[in-house]
């Protein structure tokens, strides 16, 4: 069949338009961001292996700090306590903004990300969608390095638990250090067993992760979980916080 000059710009334009509809939805048009707008903006789509790698790292981070800040003298702790509070502060932001990006690469909202990147890890790092759409390119950096990280535990069955183990871990470590005339035993033991509860029920949905029924609702149950957590967690901060001011206010003095 010879092709025509009308064939020929018919299927000129399609790829074109095809072109375009992918540039527009994956927002990158063009543009490359830099390491501060992937660090700290909530706007972007990253991929699985990259969310991986950079959650480990900060993990190890925000645990070498903290092990750092439960060895601190008394007579310093003030001091490193504010330093360390605001370094967290930075890592709490970065942590969000990368989940974030995740949760839009998965096709839903960031906001589920705040607490679902905690109970719901395989959703995050794990989960192969046909809606998973993302979009390293768009940043100068290539962290091949991270990416890597991602690569090797999103291997199989048993890296996959691996993670979460060592995720778990670090998480764990910091509390058996603490002063308990500071941090109350019986408080430590009630974190360690809602660690180790988390860590059991991301291990579980590792084992159904594949089995088709499971994914059909899995993106549901993240959804309506992760709001209820979300808002048990602001309502403990708020309620601890208005006990920490009564508190203050029936020992000042009249």
């Amino acid at each position: 069949m010879v092709e025509t000059k009308n064939n020929y710009r018919k299927r000129y334009n399609n790829k074109g338009q095809a072109h375009r509809r992918y540039s527009n939805h994956t927002g990158n048009g063009g543009k490359r961001h830099g390491l501060l707008n992937f660090l700290f903006s909530f706007e972007g789509r990253i991929s699985k292996n990259l969310f991986i790698g950079f959650s480990l790292f900060f993990t190890v981070l925000s645990f070498i700090l903290d092990i750092i800040s439960v060895n601190v003298p008394v007579e310093n702790s003030q001091v490193f306590n504010t330093i360390f509070g605001i370094i967290n502060l930075f890592i709490l932001w970065i942590v969000i903004a990368l989940g974030y990006k995740r949760a839009h690469s998965l096709g839903i909202s960031g906001f589920y990300s705040i607490v679902g990147t905690i109970l719901f890890k395989p959703f995050f790092c794990f989960l192969r969608t046909e809606r998973d759409f993302p979009n390293d390119s768009s940043y100068k950096n290539h962290f091949d390095r991270f990416k890597k990280i991602g690569y090797f535990f999103d291997k199989n069955l048993f890296t996959r638990i691996l993670f979460i183990l060592i995720i778990g871990v670090l998480a764990v470590i910091p509390y058996l250090f603490m002063n308990k005339n500071v941090f109350a035993g019986s408080d430590i033991n009630n974190v360690l067993w809602f660690i180790l509860g988390i860590v059991l029920f991301n291990i579980l949905q590792i084992f159904f992760i594949n089995v088709k029924w499971f994914r059909r609702y899995y993106s549901n149950i993240l959804k309506v979980l992760s709001f209820v957590g979300y808002n048990l967690f602001v309502i403990t901060i708020y309620s601890a916080y208005l006990i920490t001011m009564l508190q203050i206010a029936m020992h000042s003095p009249k």
